[in-house]
């Protein structure tokens, strides 16, 4: 091959390189890879504070639309600034994050647009200053954490005030057994009783230690504890007799 096909050749091939269009960093499918981005709203005229890590800069698509305002390193102001929707991309320590950014003319839209969102009939959304109220009822638990976590997605502070129809029962609390207490316990001269959620913990021990010892242990199984455990007698001089007194773990103490 003579020179002058060689450079042809090289030209081609260069020519191609440069028309082929290169693969998108996995960033730029959001945030986790998805291939939606995580959405943001504010109204025109208001602003809302974006939380970020360590911000290094910012970039929105539609300027026109809204606009940005570095604060601080963990916090961007967003300014909505005429309705439409554009694209956030902010740079932080963990990556490029991007957010879909919708701006509402009024306080209004945004409320259809979030009880749109949420999808259920009885739920009725309103601000209240900055929060974002929810009031209303549903059926189970579940669709009143799920309206509260989509109302999250428009408001930075949301009060959920949305009545539970059919809530879910509270587990039976658990039985406490005394004989189980008295065995995980196993200190001679302790004695256990149960009273509902209560351990009661009685008796006589050789030595102090073992009254505290005693009560720790019961705390395992229950916060209420009444610890009555009697210590040694303590001998007391009282003018010129000697007095044995028992000092009981209430802090009374018992003489004869």
């Amino acid at each position: 091959m003579n020179s002058s096909k060689a450079f042809v050749a090289l030209a081609l091939v260069v020519s191609v390189a440069l028309m082929t269009p290169a693969a998108p960093p996995a960033s730029a499918q959001g945030v986790g890879g998805r291939a939606e981005s995580p959405s943001f709203a504010v109204v025109v005229s208001q602003s809302r504070i974006l939380q970020v890590k360590d911000v290094v800069r910012v970039a929105v698509a539609d300027p026109a639309i809204a606009d940005v305002v570095v604060a601080s390193k963990t916090e961007v102001i967003v300014i909505g600034k005429a309705e439409g929707k554009t694209t956030l991309h902010v740079w932080d320590s963990s990556g490029r994050t991007s957010l879909d950014v919708r701006v509402y003319v009024n306080n209004e839209e945004l409320l259809r647009e979030i009880e749109s969102a949420i999808g259920t009939g009885e739920l009725r959304a309103r601000f209240a200053r900055a929060t974002l109220v929810l009031d209303g009822a549903v059926e189970t638990d579940a669709e009143s954490r799920r309206a509260e976590l989509i109302a999250r997605a428009y408001a930075d502070k949301v009060l959920n005030l949305i009545t539970v129809k059919n809530p879910a029962s509270p587990p039976p609390p658990a039985v406490i057994e005394a004989s189980e207490v008295q065995a995980a316990i196993g200190i001679e001269g302790v004695q256990v009783r149960v009273l509902k959620d209560t351990v009661i913990l009685e008796g006589r021990v050789p030595n102090p230690l073992d009254a505290d010892r005693a009560e720790q242990i019961a705390r395992i199984f229950s916060d209420k504890v009444l610890n009555f455990i009697q210590q040694p007698a303590v001998e007391v001089i009282s003018g010129s007799q000697k007095v044995n007194v028992t000092v009981a773990r209430t802090g009374e103490a018992t003489g004869p």
